[in-house]
């Protein structure tokens, strides 16, 4: 029964990206003596498949597959008691060798295995990806082909491409069965008498695999002893591609922390919307700085601003210190030309700058506390540096949200500076990153508050 759970677990969260070490499996299907699948037991003598005709298609799907670049569209099917069932698709692409690469995207997420390293990037996601160096058990041992990485870090997939590919030796036709023998082979009853179905079974009930034209077609067994409960995987060959293409490009991505951080992005903020309530906590003994919030708007004209520079907590100090230094610059020298333009007339008299804040999206773990202490202290010093006087404030807070706000108000950027009016409505967007320039942050503070026209 525990073996049933997690086979059924596997099946269902084919699309969840945990750790966990596939089942051991014996006595799986031996490559080395394919002759001995071919048993005349069982079906009539017109379809029963000799030892050679069942040789020859093993041979020539093992040597498809180990020997070739290959690219599958991978049906999964869970059948349950009741007649329910759970369909998954993926699809599998594998370049043989030690030195090769197995790429399966499950949904939208894509996973790429090379020797000792997997890659992986979330469709609706341009912004991260999650990457990893998977070491040997043996420190003197050889590096992890690609399918022993994916199997380091997936749940048992029930394909037998992986196997196929990348295994030296047995072929693992399935890691949720145990037990498989087969004990008979009969063609394919289709008319085409080009493909095989080996009838065997396994610890816990029947099972069956098809192969035609060098390629898996079919593999079903039961996951449980009354056979109610099975699982049923499909193949069907995709038209062929460059493998070069297969590689994932994740230039300009920033690295997720877990494979399980990958998801989608959301929809972006733009000028105009309101910005999402935060719930800001001081650094250290600080008060944290105030935003306005758009869920109580104020009761008169949205006339007081207030610039905040959103940050994540693995942004380098340098760079934060550096930011800081010219956005606290710009700030000043925005409220000196906004006073002096009230005294003219230039701009309306009940326009004021709120006060300057920083904002830092943390993620959760062992050593945020010591990451957020840094980025709160080169906020600190660039601020002090400038000599200049804050009588609104300018404080840092930190907030927790599963949405990414940051990547989500400017794309990729290192940070983003934000102007807010009073009632919580973004006024403008500045995307931060190492070539932006004093300047250039000033003129969106004054036109933020004060446009032309």
């Amino acid at each position: 029964m525990t073996r049933y759970r997690t086979a059924t677990t596997a099946v269902l969260c084919l699309c969840a990206a945990v750790s966990a070490q596939p089942a051991e499996t014996t006595n799986p299907a031996n490559p080395a003596n394919p002759a001995d699948a071919g048993v005349s037991s069982g079906p009539s003598r017109s379809s029963v498949a000799g030892s050679m005709e069942v040789a020859a298609h093993l041979w020539g799907v093992i040597g498809r597959y180990r020997f070739a670049a290959t690219a599958d569209l991978v049906r999964v099917t869970l059948v349950r008691p009741g007649g329910r069932s759970d369909m998954h698709s993926m699809e599998v692409r594998c370049v043989p060798g030690a030195n090769g690469l197995a790429r399966i995207e499950l949904g939208e997420l894509t996973i790429e295995a090379r020797r000792g390293n997997l890659r992986a990037v979330h469709r609706r996601d341009p912004t991260t990806y999650f990457g990893e160096s998977i070491a040997a058990a043996a420190e003197t041992g050889p590096q992890l082909n690609p399918a022993e990485v994916l199997r380091s870090k997936l749940p048992p997939l029930p394909i037998p491409h992986l196997s196929l590919a990348f295994d030296a030796a047995e072929v693992d036709w399935c890691p949720l069965v145990t037990g498989l023998v087969w004990e008979r082979a009969e063609r394919l009853d289709d008319g085409t008498r080009d493909g095989v179905r080996l009838v065997g079974r396994t610890d816990m009930g029947k099972a069956s695999l098809e192969m035609a034209g060098a390629r898996v077609r079919r593999f079903e067994a039961d996951l449980e002893p009354s056979g109610q409960t099975r699982v049923i995987v499909d193949c069907e060959a995709l038209e062929p591609s460059d493998p070069d293409g297969w590689v994932l490009d994740v230039q300009g991505r920033r690295l997720a922390s877990s494979l399980g951080a990958l998801g989608p992005l959301g929809p972006r903020l733009e000028v105009g919307q309101a910005l999402p309530r935060l719930d800001l906590s001081g650094v250290g003994d600080d008060e944290p700085p105030t935003l306005p919030d758009s869920e109580e708007p104020l009761l008169r004209l949205a006339s007081s601003f207030r610039t905040v520079l959103f940050l994540r907590d693995d942004t380098a100090p340098e760079f934060v210190r550096g930011i800081s230094s010219m956005l606290a610059t710009a700030y000043a020298d925005t409220a000196r030309e906004l006073l002096r333009g009230r005294l003219d007339g230039a701009y309306d008299k009940r326009v004021r700058l709120a006060g300057l804040a920083a904002a830092v999206e943390v993620t959760t773990d062992d050593s945020v506390l010591a990451r957020l202490d840094s980025c709160a202290a080169a906020w600190r010093e660039a601020i002090a540096a400038t000599g200049r006087s804050f009588p609104k404030g300018a404080g840092i807070g930190w907030f927790v949200t599963d949405t990414r706000l940051v990547d989500r108000i400017a794309l990729a950027s290192e940070a983003a500076v934000v102007v807010v009016d009073d009632n919580g409505q973004i006024k403008a967007i500045l995307p931060v990153h190492a070539r932006t320039q004093q300047a250039e942050i000033a003129s969106v503070l004054l036109q933020a508050i004060a446009p032309e026209g």
